[in-house]
C-alpha cells in the first residue's frame, strides 16, 4: 500500500514523476547531445541541508545517473546559486 505521502502525492500533483525519473530523463538528454563524465562539470544550487544531501535526494540521483563522482554545490534556495563571481570561478576553474 502506498505511504499517506505518496497516496498525497498522486492526488494533489497527478502525473508528477519521481526523482529519479527526472534524473534519467535529463542524463538521456545530455547523454544525447555529447555530455560525458568526462567534459561535465555537476553543479547543484538546490538547497544544501541533510534532506538534499543524501543517495536518495534528486542531486545524489543525479549523480548517479550522469555517473560524475561528485557536485559542487553552489548554495541557494528555489534553484538560485548563491556563490556570486568568485565562487562561479572556483566551480568552473
Amino acid at each position: 500500500p502506498a505511504s499517506a505521502l505518496e497516496s498525497s502525492l498522486r492526488r494533489n500533483f497527478p502525473g508528477a514523476l519521481s526523482n529519479s525519473a527526472i534524473a534519467l530523463r535529463v542524463a538521456s538528454s545530455l547523454r544525447n547531445r555529447g555530455y560525458t563524465p568526462t567534459n561535465t562539470l555537476f553543479g547543484s544550487s538546490l538547497c544544501s541541508d541533510e534532506i538534499n544531501d543524501t543517495a536518495e535526494s534528486l542531486v545524489g540521483d543525479f549523480q548517479n545517473k550522469l555517473g560524475v563522482e561528485g557536485v559542487f554545490n553552489l548554495g541557494g534556495l528555489g534553484g538560485l546559486p548563491f556563490v556570486g563571481t568568485s565562487g562561479m570561478g572556483a566551480f568552473t576553474s
